[in-house]
């Protein structure tokens, strides 16, 4: 019972887990999207970059060879290794997570007539959720693991009890000879009726023997 709890358990956290990383991925994503369309363009069609992030979101803008020529932040983050497929294809985007020197980031890279343009959010925040979902469910797998074994601990007490008085009996029975041993019962049971079927035939050998 504790092993199927457990298995239950992990497998429902396993697919909340993945729903909810999906579900927080999509909107990082979402939130990307709509930062790279609030972007301002040059009259030669270049990416006015802001001064600053905008909704925690940086920005960076890439030339033709994807090399970045301005940005956020004084230190430009990684491009990124799907950057190259975009750059210089005005209707092509792409989105992947990067291991920058800010930690994981979000990308989004949307291609320029001349370059792309790269719009990013750290995963710090998203990972910390993620990180107290799988805390919570290994505590939650623990505590359904204990209380289940805890419960069928105690039905086996239930279903075995009988059983243990029963075996003792017929050891009784076998050791001594006596015919006179009674089998508490109860319940009406496979168990209780087993019980009961015993005591009947412990009473007919005695009443044979008293023949």
């Amino acid at each position: 019972m504790a092993a199927l709890a457990a298995a239950t358990t992990i497998t429902v956290g396993i697919i909340g887990y993945v729903n909810t990383r999906e579900r927080l991925v999509e909107e990082v994503d979402r939130s990307l999207t709509q930062a790279a369309g609030s972007l301002r363009f040059r009259p030669d069609g270049t990416i006015e970059v802001p001064d600053q992030g905008l909704l925690d979101v940086y920005v960076q803008a890439l030339d033709r060879e994807g090399d970045v020529t301005d940005s956020t932040d004084d230190t430009p983050f990684a491009v990124g290794s799907e950057a190259a497929e975009v750059v210089n294809h005005p209707r092509r985007s792409t989105v992947q997570t990067v291991d920058t020197q800010y930690g994981n980031m979000r990308i989004r890279t949307v291609g320029l007539p001349a370059g792309a343009v790269q719009v990013a959010r750290s995963m710090s925040e998203t990972e910390s959720v993620l990180s107290d979902v799988r805390w919570r469910t290994a505590l939650l797998v623990g505590i359904v693991t204990v209380v289940a074994a805890a419960l069928g601990w105690v039905l086996a007490r239930s279903v075995t009890g009988p059983l243990v008085r029963l075996t003792r009996a017929a050891t009784d029975v076998e050791q001594s000879g006596r015919l006179d041993v009674e089998v508490p019962v109860a319940g009406r049971d496979e168990v209780g009726q087993l019980g009961t079927a015993f005591n009947g035939m412990l009473g007919a050998l005695a009443a044979s023997r008293a023949d």
